[in-house]
């Protein structure tokens, strides 16, 4: 390949389309072939839309998922775990991820990257169970 090729602007916006369709649906849209600028530029306005919409979707079922993973180590310490650890711990043994992650753990659950470390926190500053 010519090492001083430029792309066209419509070579640039059929591949920006691409990889934003990536972000939105998992899969590169190695089909699209946009006819003309104006059309590429009106597609990528229209997915970036529906991107919006996905992603704010996939936020909030990572706000819910962890809603419930907060009332699970709630009813876990109630239980009698002595500490959030032990309370984790259980819940991993729980779905027979007992050598798991905590990244694993969230990936599994559906929360944000960080939200057991965050969560840890916040337990610790909750009465011990004897």
């Amino acid at each position: 390949m010519d090492q001083d090729y430029q792309p066209t602007e419509l070579e640039e916006l059929q591949d920006l389309y691409c990889d934003l369709h990536k972000s939105v649906y998992g899969v590169k849209a190695r089909w699209y072939q946009p006819t003309s600028v104006e059309q590429a530029r009106r597609d990528l306005e229209n997915l970036q839309r529906a991107g919006e919409t996905v992603w704010a979707e996939e936020e909030r079922a990572r706000e819910l998922a962890r809603d419930s993973l907060v009332r699970q180590l709630t009813e876990i310490v109630q239980s009698g775990a002595r500490d959030i650890d032990t309370a984790i711990r259980w819940l991993r043994d729980s779905l027979e991820l007992a050598d798991s992650c905590d990244s694993y753990l969230e990936f599994r659950l559906g929360v944000s990257y960080g939200t057991i470390a965050a969560l840890r926190a916040q337990f610790q500053n909750l009465p011990q169970q004897s």
